[in-house]
């Protein structure tokens, strides 16, 4: 797929039904091209098989790791997100169809919103 202009990263731990339908409120986003990276953070069942099933409709990616806690995750995500734009939401989370188009505006509008240390 092209260069997204957005990363979604997504922690999650043992929780295949909430994580389902956050990726089902992802598919749903307008406009911006993006990329989800969810990050299954050492749940007892992998989540790859809950990802897959959206390989279809997103651009999507799990990596497992140890666990590590919710922010570990998030910088797990973040060392391999491809855009210049990161987007956090948690599994338990339904984004709005414009949450990324909202996102993407209010950088726009302060570019300096978009500094990213090398993580």
């Amino acid at each position: 797929m092209g260069n997204p202009s957005v990363s979604v990263i997504v922690p999650t731990y043992n929780r295949p039904r909430q994580l389902a339908r956050c990726l089902e409120a992802l598919s749903a986003a307008r406009d911006e091209t993006f990329e989800v990276i969810v990050i299954d953070d050492g749940s007892p069942e992998p989540m790859e098989a809950i990802t897959h099933a959206f390989a279809d409709r997103l651009d999507i990616t799990c990596l497992r790791q140890k666990n590590t806690g919710p922010a570990g995750a998030r910088n797990a995500g973040a060392r391999v997100a491809r855009a210049p734009i990161l987007a956090f939401t948690d599994d338990d989370c339904r984004p709005e169809p414009d949450w990324l188009n909202k996102i993407t505006e209010a950088v726009r509008k302060n570019p300096s919103a978009r500094w990213r240390p090398n993580l």
